[in-house]
């Protein structure tokens, strides 16, 4: 049904990018979210992709459970996504969760050289991923 719409036209907005770009530099919410998305990102390919895995094998874990913590991670981190938007930020809000969760999951990073077992390591992933589905 979708193939017979037709969409209307519109003339190209003639405004300057760097007077786009100038407001939005100006606006301190936009930076600080984007600093704090830039850092999110970072430490979860950081820590889930280069230096758990690594550390996972030095104490011995198999490739199907190097493969279990990833899984665990995103799960749980899919899932706090879809609570914290509908329950945990209404409740607390937006930069009291994203502030609260970001200092869980680099708690949580502190503690992995600590640990031996890759159960707990398992448990780790499992809260970091809450965490990082808070934020």
């Amino acid at each position: 049904m979708s193939l017979f719409l037709v969409e209307a036209r519109r003339e190209p907005e003639r405004v300057s990018h760097l007077i786009q770009l100038r407001t939005a530099v100006r606006r301190p919410v936009l930076i600080w979210a984007s600093v704090v998305s830039a850092l999110g990102m970072y430490t979860i390919f950081a820590s889930g992709f280069g230096f758990l895995p690594t550390y996972a094998v030095s104490i011995g874990a198999t490739k199907t459970q190097l493969g279990l913590l990833s899984t665990i991670g995103f799960f749980f981190s899919s899932f706090a996504g879809l609570v914290s938007g509908s329950w945990i930020i209404p409740r607390f809000g937006i930069r009291r969760s994203v502030v609260v969760s970001n200092l869980v999951v680099g708690i949580l990073l502190a503690i992995i050289p600590l640990i031996r077992d890759i159960s707990l390591l398992y448990l780790t992933q499992t809260l970091s991923g809450i965490a990082r589905g808070t934020a």
